[in-house]
């Protein structure tokens, strides 16, 4: 997001752009890769473009990762305890 932040500045600062300043940046960059998208801040360049399309692939990358690690955490957890009351009862049977 930083990264982007800093190529978006570069690209738009001396555009018609709304993004003049790097804090402009930071804004539109976070609002972009969390899909919020407010409208307030874009880009008016094809380099800002581009930045924008590779924030956006990435963004929605990473966010399906780390859904992905979370689900992968849960099922986990879901599947020791649904073995640890397998266990439970095949001791209990066998007693």
């Amino acid at each position: 997001m930083g990264l982007a932040a800093v190529l978006e500045y570069v690209a738009e600062r001396s555009s018609e752009s709304p993004i003049h300043t790097f804090t402009d940046a930071l804004w539109w960059s976070a609002a972009t890769i969390t899909t919020v998208g407010y409208g307030d801040m874009y880009p008016s360049t094809f380099a800002g473009h581009g930045v924008g399309l590779g924030l956006m692939l990435v963004g929605v990358s990473l966010f399906s990762l780390l859904t992905a690690r979370v689900s992968a955490f849960f099922a986990a957890t879901g599947d020791q305890e649904s073995d640890a009351r397998k266990l439970d009862v095949a001791r209990h049977r066998n007693c």
